[in-house]
């Protein structure tokens, strides 16, 4: 069993009529997912429900088929389950819908960290912040390009459209990279709700009170509804020890 403390809090926001955005925590297997759902009322919910519930259930049919844990062949094996849960999930829910999403498996000291779409993952290591994962949106092409800056892709009118997600048409790839914890680590998985209304600065701040998770998710969540609340908002928060 891994030594960490996780917490999830989802909340509808503002100005939504729906919350299309769910976690998963299974904290016995090391697995924390974060993931936001598209595709109009209802679909998004019902996309968002099919993650949470089929994701990591297929992981660990790909990883007991594993016949070594090798680095490489865990992503590959992220990679795979994830490339057939959007194909699941654009057949078996519908084109209309889609998901973005964030999640960490953690395996001892080891945490892989898989992306699709604008949910993101932070590090915070001894009072410093990093950004693990890149957005797949025009704006973040667009940065790329460097016609904007990272400033300016904050509030473009295409940060919401979205280069990669579970559902797209063809073979969905996530991006997956392993790191390594140490003791003390936090660990932030949310969605654009939050990222799209506190800057990166705020979200440090707030993590290096050394709130428990609940708390500190709370504080954040709290936060994102005080500065507009445009979308749902969800986080987990894991602690390594």
């Amino acid at each position: 069993m891994n030594k960490s403390y996780a917490a999830g809090l989802t909340d509808i926001g503002k100005l939504r009529k729906e919350n299309q955005d769910a976690f998963f925590i299974d904290q016995e297997e090391g697995f924390f997912l974060v993931v936001d759902g598209m595709g109009g009322m209802q679909n998004g919910a019902l996309a968002a429900r099919y993650v949470k519930e089929n994701l990591f259930m297929l992981l660990k049919k790909g990883l007991a088929n594993l016949q070594e844990s090798e680095a490489q062949d865990i992503i590959a094996a992220v990679k795979e389950v994830v490339s057939v849960l959007s194909k699941n999930l654009r057949e078996k829910v519908g084109k209309e819908t889609g998901a973005a999403f964030v999640s960490a498996l953690l395996k001892g000291k080891e945490a892989y960290i898989a992306h699709f779409g604008d949910c993101r993952a932070y590090l915070f290591q001894q009072g410093v912040i990093q950004k693990l994962t890149k957005e797949h949106n025009i704006a973040a092409l667009l940065v790329d390009m460097k016609k904007i800056t990272p400033e300016e892709a904050r509030n473009h009118p295409m940060r919401n459209r979205l280069t990669a997600y579970l559902s797209m048409e063809g073979k969905a790839i996530p991006e997956v990279k392993q790191i390594i914890l140490k003791s003390g680590d936090r660990l932030l998985l949310c969605t654009d709700g939050l990222t799209g209304m506190i800057p990166e600065k705020e979200i440090s701040a707030l993590l290096g009170e050394k709130e428990n998770p609940k708390k500190a998710l709370k504080k954040l969540i709290a936060r994102a509804n005080e500065a507009g609340g445009d979308d749902n908002i969800t986080g987990v928060l894991i602690d390594f020890q």
